[in-house]
């Protein structure tokens, strides 16, 4: 009903949620859940039935409901401006992100809803982005407040009244990209500080936090995550190798 799908479709698509379910060890039931949200999302029936995959990699690996994940994968893809074909690649960012730092795929999802829009504007692409969340997690600025403090960030640079960037240019930083900036506001040592506390309370210390990890690992947490093919559903296998997980696709087969 949610996707205005014919009996004809709605016939290849329940034969497909419960091949797909089973993959993962999740019943046709369960998985459908998340062919409900991609529906209402707009899919097609097909594109729906293409993203469902990546929906249950995502749900399994972090031991979420299949609506769940799916509503994070939609809300993440329309935010940094990407179509349903570039789920897997979401699906496998967020996976990634999650494993080479302390934060879940829900975190950086949350993140994400915060800083996405602003990140876009700035030029940056999903994986610089994730990237840079990532830094921030490392750190313990975690979720919603990782999304705010990189926005704030993003905001005061794009700005170019703001008093961020008036201090940044009496510094003789006139880039405005975030690893440069970050780069040079480094090599500035103590004299950087003023500059600093001009990006304010929930920006300045989670760029701090970025300084602090340099350029360097912003660039190498991005090459990382350039090459997370396969993340999702490589996560999703690790959660399901167990006995539990062989019986939940036993049960889900039969």
């Amino acid at each position: 009903a949610k996707g205005g799908y014919t009996a004809s479709e709605m016939e290849e698509v329940a034969q497909a949620v419960r091949e797909i379910g089973a993959k993962f060890g999740i019943s046709g039931t369960e998985a459908a859940e998340g062919m409900e949200t991609l529906a209402a999302a707009g899919l097609s029936a097909k594109d729906a039935v293409g993203a469902l995959p990546s929906v249950l990699a995502l749900a399994t690996s972090e031991q979420i409901s299949a609506g769940a994940a799916a509503e994070k994968l939609v809300d993440s893809l329309s935010i940094m401006g990407l179509g349903f074909d570039q789920a897997g690649r979401m699906a496998d960012v967020l996976a990634k992100g999650a494993d080479i730092t302390t934060s879940s795929a829900a975190q950086l999802a949350e993140a994400l809803s915060e800083a996405g829009g602003t990140a876009r504007a700035a030029g940056m692409d999903l994986e610089y982005t994730v990237a840079a969340l990532d830094l921030l997690h490392k750190n313990g600025i975690k979720g919603s407040e990782a999304g705010t403090a990189l926005k704030g960030i993003l905001t005061a640079l794009l700005d170019p009244s703001s008093k961020a960037s008036q201090e940044l240019n009496k510094l003789g930083i006139t880039s405005r990209d975030l690893g440069t900036v970050l780069e040079e506001l480094k090599n500035k040592g103590d004299d950087s500080n003023a500059a600093i506390l001009a990006f304010g309370t929930e920006a300045g210390p989670g760029l701090r936090a970025l300084i602090n990890e340099g350029k360097g690992a912003l660039e190498d947490y991005t090459g990382q995550l350039r090459n997370a093919e396969g993340a999702a559903k490589n996560a999703a296998d690790q959660m399901g190798g167990n006995l539990k997980g062989a019986w939940n696709a036993l049960t889900s087969a039969w």
